[in-house]
């Protein structure tokens, strides 16, 4: 059995890298694996299994947070998508459903924070 795997994108390397150690020390359990190309990511969440949850950037080059948002729930209609910006005003209510994504947390963090406990409460719920 493969291990579950949390999927994160961000055009910022540097950034990628902090998320990707704050999910590692907090989720031991599961794979996390980080794409600063989000087109990439998009390949990968259509071909994997055993995703646990999307965390991605709104604004990247090529394909922003929300396209990617939408792509992934076209293959993984399930998948929950946590959106992590600096611009969480342009993000409507409406834009969220018709995206899939279930949070909106800005970069910063204490939002960090909120972000390892709903990630958290997804784990819980699948015990």
């Amino acid at each position: 059995m493969s291990k579950r795997k949390i999927i994160i994108v961000d055009d910022n390397p540097d950034v990628l890298e902090i998320l990707k150690e704050k999910l590692g020390e907090h989720f031991k359990d599961m794979e996390i694996v980080d794409f600063v190309d989000p087109e990439q990511a998009a390949i990968a969440i259509e071909n994997e299994k055993d995703i646990e949850a999307l965390v991605t950037d709104l604004k990247m080059p090529k394909l922003d947070g929300r396209e990617l948002a939408k792509k992934a729930q076209k293959s993984k209609p399930d998948l929950p998508v946590f959106l992590r910006t600096g611009y969480s005003d342009e993000m409507t209510d409406k834009d969220m459903k018709d995206s899939g994504i279930q949070n909106v947390v800005s970069k910063d963090d204490k939002t960090d924070t909120i972000l390892m406990d709903l990630l958290s409460s997804l784990k819980k719920e699948e015990s």
